[in-house]
């Protein structure tokens, strides 16, 4: 599962610099706005993706925690930054939420194999 993840976060990443590159040729005018929104996307991605992993081995408690901090940070980013700024907030947010994910997924997927063995096994 660990390479899925990487393989999965590598193709957002590599599609995320396109669609930047490609912003910045057609729009330079909303290219940091577009780079700020284009970041996030992709940290949030990560996040989500953390928690799928976590919550896939029968942890249920951090992703549902992670995930009230996302909805957490997006609500006081909207609230307090006017108009773009909100963006930028949200980035720093989720840096901070995705350093947590990656933790908690490292620790949960330490032992997969006898995780997944016990959970199939317990469930006949």
């Amino acid at each position: 599962m660990v390479d899925s993840t990487s393989r999965t976060l590598l193709i957002a990443a590599v599609s995320s610099v396109i669609v930047a590159v490609l912003m910045f040729l057609l729009s330079p005018d909303s290219f940091v706005l577009a780079l700020t929104v284009i970041v996030s996307s992709w940290l949030f991605l990560a996040v989500t993706v953390f928690c799928y992993q976590i919550d896939y081995l029968g942890s249920h408690t951090a992703p549902q925690l992670i995930g009230l901090a996302h909805l957490f940070v997006c609500v006081l980013a909207f609230q307090v930054f006017p108009g773009t700024h909100a963006y930028f907030a949200i980035m720093v947010g989720e840096l901070l939420l995705v350093a947590v994910s990656y933790v908690a997924f490292r620790r949960t997927w330490k032992t997969p194999a006898y995780d997944l063995f016990w959970r199939h096994a317990v469930a006949w």
